[in-house]
């Protein structure tokens, strides 16, 4: 078998190139593949991962995520049920508080503050948690069985 160099429309080579690398063929291999030249398909790697996530930088992508999570924890503090609002509120309070023990006093008292302004408006009463568990209790005698022995 003689390796000859492979004959294909530019194209269709482009099209195989770019479905290689979405199933995550690494580039190095695709050019060893195709003899040749990795930078040109190192860069078309990059162009996908801007199309598909928005840029070819893991730290943007990661910074995006962060961000993008903490959006989600405040429409969830500030629009959620009184029970998942506890729930998120105690998980982010017991993230912080893992936090907290590896930090200086000054940035406790910077993170006590971000803390103090992402639960701002943030009013969960008594009533509140007390509908709530009765709702709660209602749904969940449905299907759990009582202790109550009838006679």
């Amino acid at each position: 078998m003689v390796d000859e160099p492979l004959t294909l429309p530019a194209p269709m080579l482009a099209e195989i190139i770019r479905r290689l690398l979405r199933v995550g063929v690494p580039p190095t291999a695709i050019a060893n593949a195709f003899d040749m030249e990795a930078g040109p398909i190192k860069v078309v790697a990059r162009n996908l991962r801007r199309e598909v996530y928005g840029t070819d930088e893991l730290a943007e992508a990661h910074t995006y995520l962060n961000w993008r999570s903490f959006e989600e924890l405040q429409l969830i503090l500030t629009n959620g049920s009184p029970e998942l609002r506890a729930k998120v509120a105690m998980q982010i309070q017991s993230k912080a508080m893992a936090i907290t023990a590896r930090q200086t006093p000054e940035e406790v008292s910077l993170a006590r503050a971000e803390m103090a302004m992402l639960t701002e408006g943030l009013d969960i009463t008594d009533d509140d948690l007390e509908a709530e568990a009765a709702a709660y209790d209602e749904i969940r005698a449905q299907f759990v069985p009582s202790d109550d022995l009838e006679e």
